[in-house]
């Protein structure tokens, strides 16, 4: 010991680190009494090693004293034979006699030593039974333990088993010695008194041996015996050198050997009660990381209690902590290896054991080994994976399934909805909040991407059903897609930044969301096309009389503007402004496809002669008659950019140069950017003015002026499906843009002046072109006039709501009673 170091310093030390905060104050009482309880036994064990060590010293003594004597009686004897020897030196025969008696007094010693053994080994036997029998049985199993000063009695037994032992080897080696016919006569006799003694010896040896292998257990019950088994196990590696290189010793005993390979067995057996790769996956995962924690505890119980008990030079703790972190690896990796037979709910705690074990060996003072545990978790993340990526495709799909059959309800503020985004939503950031709690990495990052993933799958499940199955959906069923659908768009932003706050750093930027946003918005749209279809359905036979008879009477686009009336009021009550404003401009987009198809198909069957000024003055009561119902549901850009179709195909239809169609066409371009010329060609069927001639010089003039154009952006004719062959507009995906925003003349005049100047320099507008100037000036100033009697008209009706903000949208707040609660359990049920 260092003659510098202070106990009483070290104590002191050592009680304020356990007790540094207030709070460990209720700890001292329980500290006191394992202190106590620690330094009895210490007492206990170097009283016992004292007494045995000044045993051993009188013993020995003793033996010194008796030598002495025996060694002058015998050199008394040796002189007095001498002296005799001198005074007949003479007589040989006497001398040759003497020494005849000499030897067979030699002999008749040995022959009495020998029978000194062979008797004493029964003797010493059954004194070590008698001590086997104290001790008693041990089986801590059956709760079988030794008795209380079992340490001293496996000494006292451990020193009778070696003295038998000694006793049966010399013995055997004096048998060996002699002749075959002497070696056969004694050796009956030899055997029957050797074999039941090497027995016994072994008894004593299997009983020290078990007594290490559960030193585990009996380091905090009974530590002065398993000090006592070591110290035995120390001493006989002792002797083990000097019998070595000694035939008169028996052999070596190799105790330490024994030692390592009987813990390692009892380590072994121990992680083998808890889980058996062998046997594969046939007990409860929770009861196996249970066992594992166990586990965990006894290796607690190694590095407080069992290493005290053991030599420095063994350096025991090393070994048992890497005995401990081989089998933890072989078990876990094993469990890995049958992830795919795993619950996810199974994987998760296993990944969460994992983690914690690290944590575990710190607070130990432990490090981890290799191989790391962590090697295990790639197999149990893809497993995980691929199992929840499968639970919650079919989750997706159920969910629309059940929807479907489910009627809408109405939120709080009148909106219809469905549960299937809320339900969605809830089951993927559920899957989220389960694995953040484990792991933040790239195992979080996993489950968001396939998260993700799974947002795609319902998003194009539900496109797939929209497209292919929108007539079998009643109308207030789109109205609650188109709510739901918009709500998602809210919904995922909140996820997505869920993610993000859930992320390590190192994963938290860049989550994938982008491909869904699209997904959605498309989802709107098309969920506002079906509607519109349900409602354009009803129209069909009124779609039939556009340009016929009952509708020069005026009849046909009254009915129209009726129907839709009905269905406008019926919408009001089911979607915000947003919501209305996106379905009823869908709705116009769709009778004026309907405009396009009438005189498409008008034109092929006849023209109209000068006198059919009654088509054109309907054309121009329709558009009067549309702007003034439409102009009460959406903003004057839009609907002055719509409406600008049937003007211009009016103005098509009633122009009477070249000119005039050039400036017509160019005037519906400066809107509608992907017009095509097949627009212009029916319209032009219907002129009479023109022959297919003039259509045909028309419609070069009107190539003229697409050709000069550059980035013609698809809209509302490229959404019909009527592209240009000469300089087509460049189609898509559609992009999420606001409503009413683009090329709204009241809101960025200078952008639409700045067009302007562009779309004159294309068609080669300039100072000497003053026909075509003045047709173009003429055509502005009745747009104008138009505009200001529109506006007189709506200055008393209150204006447009703006789109709702990403956190105000219809469906952002359902009532509390349509959300069902999914919880971890229904998931993985």
């Amino acid at each position: 010991m260092d003659p510098g170091f202070d106990a009483s310093d070290a104590a002191t030390a050592e009680v304020s680190r356990q007790l540094a905060l207030a709070e460990h104050l209720p700890k001292v009482k329980q500290l006191k009494a394992d202190y106590e309880a620690k330094l009895e036994s210490v007492s206990s064990q170097l009283s016992h090693l004292v007494q045995s060590q000044v045993e051993e010293v009188k013993q020995g003594r003793l033996l010194f004293d008796a030598s002495e004597r025996s060694v002058f009686v015998l050199r008394k004897k040796l002189e007095n034979l001498h002296r005799a020897t001198k005074e007949k030196g003479g007589w040989a025969e006497e001398y040759n006699l003497l020494k005849s008696v000499s030897d067979a007094e030699k002999n008749m010693g040995i022959v009495a030593s020998y029978l000194r053994k062979v008797l004493e080994i029964p003797r010493e036997v059954e004194e070590l039974e008698e001590l086997l029998s104290e001790l008693g049985p041990f089986n801590p199993a059956l709760d079988q333990l030794p008795p209380l000063n079992g340490d001293d009695l496996l000494w006292r037994c451990h020193t009778k088993a070696m003295l038998v032992d000694e006793l049966c080897h010399s013995l055997s080696r004096r048998n060996g010695k002699q002749g075959r016919e002497q070696a056969g006569r004694g050796s009956s006799i030899l055997q029957s008194t050797i074999v039941p003694a090497k027995k016994v010896v072994e008894r004593e040896e299997e009983y020290l041996f078990n007594v290490l292998r559960n030193s585990i257990t009996l380091c905090t019950s009974h530590p002065s015996l398993v000090v006592a088994a070591v110290a035995i196990v120390e001493e006989e590696e002792d002797k083990d050198v000097l019998r070595e290189n000694n035939d008169e010793n028996p052999d070596p005993k190799q105790y330490r050997s024994k030692l390592i390979s009987t813990i390692e067995e009892s380590v072994i057996s121990r992680f083998r009660e808890v889980y058996n790769p062998v046997d594969g996956l046939s007990q409860d995962v929770g009861m196996v990381l249970e066992g594992f924690d166990a586990l965990l505890d006894h290796l607690t119980t190694v590095t407080d209690d069992l290493m005290i008990c053991f030599p420095p030079h063994y350096r025991s703790l090393l070994k048992m902590s890497e005995l401990f972190h081989t089998q933890f690896s072989m078990s876990v990796r094993a469990l890995a290896s049958d992830a795919k037979e795993l619950t996810p709910a199974d994987i998760l705690d296993i990944v969460l054991w994992i983690n914690s074990y690290s944590m575990s060996l710190q607070r130990l003072g432990l490090e981890e080994g290799d191989p790391p545990l962590s090697d295990a978790l790639p197999d149990l993340i893809e497993a995980y994976t691929e199992t929840s990526k499968g639970l919650m495709r079919t989750w997706a799909t159920n969910i629309l399934n059940v929807d479907e059959k489910a009627s809408v309800e109405q939120a709080d503020d009148g909106t219809v909805i469905t549960l299937a985004p809320i339900d969605l939503f809830k089951m993927v950031t559920q899957q989220i909040d389960l694995v953040k709690d484990v792991d933040n990495g790239k195992f979080l990052w996993n489950i968001v991407r396939e998260s993700v993933e799974i947002i795609m799958v319902y998003i194009r499940d539900l496109k797939k059903r929209l497209k292919e199955r929108w007539s079998e959906y009643s109308w207030d069923y789109l109205a609650a897609m188109v709510n739901n659908n918009i709500k998602s768009l809210e919904l995922l932003e909140e996820f997505a930044e869920h993610c993000v706050e859930s992320l390590s750093d190192m994963y938290a930027e860049g989550v994938p969301t982008d491909k869904a946003m699209d997904g959605f918005r498309d989802l709107v749209k098309l969920s506002v096309k079906s509607l519109a279809r349900v409602v354009m359905k009803d129209l069909e036979g009124l779609s039939s009389q556009i340009f016929g008879p009952e509708w020069l009477e005026g009849t046909t686009t009254d009915n129209i503007i009726e129907t839709f009336r009905d269905y406008f009021n019926d919408f009001a009550d089911v979607f915000t402004d947003y919501g209305n404003r996106l379905v009823t401009t869908e709705c116009m987009e769709q009778l004026l496809k309907m405009y396009i198809d009438a005189v498409d198909v008008y034109g092929k069957k006849e023209k109209l002669g000068e006198e059919d000024m009654d088509f054109l003055n309907m054309l121009e009561v329709d558009n009067d008659k549309l702007t003034e119902f439409f102009g009460g549901y959406m903003r004057d850009g839009i609907l002055k950019k719509n409406m600008g179709v049937i003007e211009a195909m009016r103005e098509i239809i009633s122009g009477t140069s070249e000119d005039s169609i050039v400036a017509s066409y160019a005037v519906l371009l400066a809107t509608h950017s992907d017009a095509p010329l097949s627009f212009v060609k029916s319209s032009l069927r219907c002129n009479p003015h023109f022959s297919k001639k003039d259509t045909s010089a028309a419609i070069d003039q009107c190539k003229t002026v697409i050709l000069s154009r550059r980035n013609r952006k698809p809209g509302l004719f490229a959404k019909f499906g009527m592209i240009d062959e000469v300089n087509p507009a460049e189609v898509k995906p559609d992009k999420d843009e606001e409503e009413g925003e683009g090329e709204d003349g009241e809101k960025k005049p200078e952008k639409e002046k700045s067009k302007w100047s562009k779309l004159k320099k294309h068609i080669g507008l300039h100072r000497g072109d003053s026909a075509l100037k003045e047709k173009v000036k003429e055509k502005k100033g009745k747009e104008k006039e138009k505009e200001k009697e529109r506006d007189r008209k709506s200055m008393d009706e209150p204006s447009d709501a703006t789109a709702p903000s990403r956190t105000g949208s219809a469906a952002s707040n359902p009532p509390p009673s349509t959300v069902r609660e999914m919880t971890a359990e229904d998931f993985f049920s």
